[in-house]
């Protein structure tokens, strides 16, 4: 809860004028039994109309100033409450932004959204009721407990009692709940989590007639989490009829000991209903109170869960992204990127993806990178644009790059993402770009056919993950927000992987204008010997491991793997040489 505190600590005015309006609602509640008791006891009792109207005034001003208080207290907790909220997602996505792809991996998307929508929510709600009940309610017990001795030293041994017996009643139930309701919210997250995969995957779902295998299997895990929820509800539903009971028993015991006291003369008739609306209120507080506890611990797992997010830490070691003074001081020398005995595992994976990866890559360098189905190549990729860190050995980047760009590596994933928004805002990504780069890059990437054909060209509205583009469309998207960006390293994971290849043999020669011309180190990952037949260098991966490197002409006579996927594409190389 410290970071909770960070986020109200410049707003600590709303947050205590919360509980301090509620007090004041409270007192004014509290004042109304004695009001009415007087009613009773000087106005009926004695027939005067004049200060029944009177002591009816006072009520209606209590109840005014009553709604008053509540709906300031209201305010203010809400105010706060949704402060604390807007931090805490702002905080938490600025967070999950910054770690790598192996923390993203590890713990799914999932999680993070749940933590993101549920659990903020939970915890909102939990500050809101906080601020106006954790004062509230035990001020009223106490307060009525209080004005009941007041009135009847002898009857207010009847409300400790009471409180007493309530209090571990409720206090019980609250104990056998808590962690059951914890139990609930794990199975909300699976929920949510099989939701999300269902209705993500519905195509392919359809397309394998799974829909219902897809169903059965939500159907159960959705009557678990029923079954779960009617058990604690039943075990809670228990609260209000026992501490009812609890209460019209005290209630009874009042009415048989105030009939004898009023028989007796020392207890009015006022006094015993003002007593009775006092239990009532002790009630109605306790019961608050337990919800409120309720939604506090529901509050408190979802906050552990959140801070459980932040510490999670970008596993950016400096022991791997820089080797020793020597070799700093050669890379600023003699090239951009150095990987020196590179070994990388994913999350809970028994055997490397990568294993003793070694690799200088030269300033304005063309390479490409070629290997079978789960060679490493995208891997490989992602290590050297620092979207992974190495599980061991060194990544060394020339200072050059750091103190000069803001993002010195741009990798385009085969993958395009598309946000909802306008093509234009798809391609600067909030950057401040110019026209001339735009339409520059628009050019080189085999875009700027299509989105000229668009009515409103560049102001063309794109659906949320581009449903409205093909999926060529999309890629050709994505690799013009990559040359938007403007980086000296730009990494293009299988950038042809959905074009033909006509429009193939068009990127290729684009792509290689536009590194000339702007000075960049092009580094393009394909399964497609043709897109990097004329790089200056070419990376052979075979089973996590560099098998050789070299030029086309060196490889194809050196290198059995290569000479393999280079003939068999062959004859859809004549197409599109």
């Amino acid at each position: 809860m410290k970071r909770i505190y960070f986020y109200l600590k410049n707003y600590r005015l709303k947050t205590i004028m919360a509980p301090v309006f509620k007090c004041l609602e409270a007192v004014f509640e509290l004042l109304v039994p004695m009001a009415v008791a007087k009613m009773i006891d000087l106005g009926i009792g004695r027939g005067d109309t004049s200060y029944i109207l009177k002591m009816g005034a006072v009520l209606l001003i209590l109840a005014f100033i009553g709604i008053v208080c509540s709906l300031t207290a209201q305010w203010f907790a809400a105010s706060s409450a949704s402060i604390a909220a807007t931090g805490l997602r702002n905080d938490l996505l600025k967070h999950i932004l910054s770690l790598d792809y192996s923390e993203i991996d590890k713990y799914g998307t999932d999680r993070f959204l749940t933590s993101m929508t549920l659990d903020v929510n939970q915890v909102q709600n939990g500050i809101n009721m906080f601020l106006r009940l954790f004062m509230r309610s035990p001020f009223v017990v106490f307060g009525a407990a209080i004005m009941a001795f007041q009135i009847d030293k002898k009857m207010s041994l009847i409300f400790f009692v009471t409180i007493l017996i309530l209090t571990i009643i409720v206090f019980g139930i609250l104990l056998g709940t808590v962690p059951l309701y914890k139990k609930v919210q794990l199975w909300q997250d699976r929920i949510i989590g099989l939701s999300k995969e269902q209705i993500t995957g519905s195509r392919v779902i359809r397309a394998f007639n799974r829909e219902k295998k897809c169903c059965e299997e939500f159907a159960e895990d959705n009557r678990r989490l029923t079954a779960m929820q009617i058990f604690v509800s039943k075990i809670s539903a228990v609260m209000n009829p026992v501490t009812a009971l609890v209460l019209n028993a005290a209630i009874i015991v009042l009415i048989w000991r105030g009939a004898i006291f009023i028989d007796f003369g020392t207890l009015s008739k006022g006094n015993l209903v003002a007593l009775i609306n006092y239990m009532g209120q002790i009630l109605v507080e306790l019961v608050k109170f337990a919800n409120l506890i309720i939604l506090i611990s529901k509050a408190v797992a979802s906050d552990r869960r959140i801070e459980e997010i932040f510490s999670y830490t970008n596993n950016t070691d400096e022991s791997h992204l820089n080797s020793s003074k020597e070799n700093v001081k050669k890379i600023k020398e003699n090239s951009l990127i150095k990987l020196e005995n590179v070994d990388f595992y994913y999350p809970e994976a028994k055997e490397p993806a990568l294993s003793n990866i070694n690799l200088e890559i030269n300033k304005e360098e063309h390479i490409g990178i070629i290997g079978g189905t789960g060679s490493g190549k995208s891997t490989l990729a992602k290590l050297i644009a620092g979207l992974y860190m190495p599980s061991s050995g060194y990544i060394s980047y020339n200072d050059n790059l750091k103190e000069n760009y803001e993002k010195p590596v741009t990798m385009v994933p085969q993958k395009a993402v598309m946000f909802e928004g306008s093509v234009r805002e798809n391609i600067v990504m909030g950057k401040a770009v110019s026209e001339e780069l735009i339409e520059f890059s628009l050019k080189v990437s085999q875009s700027k056919e299509f989105v000229e054909s668009f009515d409103d060209s560049l102001m063309h509205h794109i659906e949320q993950g581009g449903r409205n583009l093909s999926g060529g469309q999309k890629q050709r998207l994505g690799i013009a927000r990559g040359l938007c960006m403007n980086s000296p390293v730009l990494v293009l994971d299988d950038p042809a992987s959905a074009l033909d290849f006509a429009t193939e043999r068009k990127l290729r020669e684009e792509l290689t204008s536009f590194a000339e011309e702007k000075e960049l180190t092009l580094i393009v990952i394909s399964q497609r010997a043709a897109m990097v037949k004329n790089m200056d260098k070419i990376i052979v991966m075979n089973d996590g491991m560099i098998e050789a490197i070299g030029s086309h002409d060196k490889l194809i006579h050196e290198n059995e793997l290569y000479r393999e996927i280079f003939l068999s594409q062959q004859k859809e190389m004549e197409v599109a040489p």
